[in-house]
């Protein structure tokens, strides 16, 4: 969104009738990383408040950014629903994956393993639903620039 509404700026005058700013698009790009931060900072905690490694954190990201790449594959067959459900349930598990290959590596026992992969997947999901939340802000505030030119 971002991209394309730096495009736009480029490409539209700032006299026509529908036309954004240059300082949107900076709004804009700092909310989407916003976005981006909380979903891996969400899946991160999760996983910490369960006395996780490191390692179990980072394979909980690296799981979670295959699994997306994976299910948006999946879904691929099935725009523009598919590949959005896919890729948020394929990466859910793949955090979760994730956090269970680095638990057992760590050594933990099943049950630990088992309630820290919980804790990846919840907290991908819980990241995943900011990032959407952040993305209608997006939307909203590329409307209104659209509509008053004031943003």
């Amino acid at each position: 969104m971002v991209g394309a509404s730096a495009l736009y700026v480029f490409l539209i005058p700032i006299e026509s009738r529908l036309a954004l700013t240059w300082p949107l698009v900076g709004m804009l790009l700092v909310l989407a990383t916003t976005g981006e931060l909380v979903e891996i900072a969400a899946s991160a905690w999760s996983v910490g408040r369960h006395d996780a490694s490191r390692r179990t954190k980072l394979l909980s990201v690296v799981g979670s950014i295959i699994g997306a790449l994976c299910g948006f594959l999946i879904g691929a067959p099935a725009p523009p629903i598919g590949p959005i459900l896919g890729s948020l349930l394929c990466a859910c598990t793949g955090a979760f994956l994730g956090a269970f290959v680095g638990e057992i590596w760590k050594g933990r026992n099943l049950d630990e393993t088992w309630k820290i992969g919980k804790a990846a997947f919840w907290g991908r999901l819980l990241g995943a639903v900011g990032k959407i939340g952040i993305g209608f802000v997006i939307i909203l505030l590329i409307l209104v620039g659209l509509v008053t030119k004031t943003v």
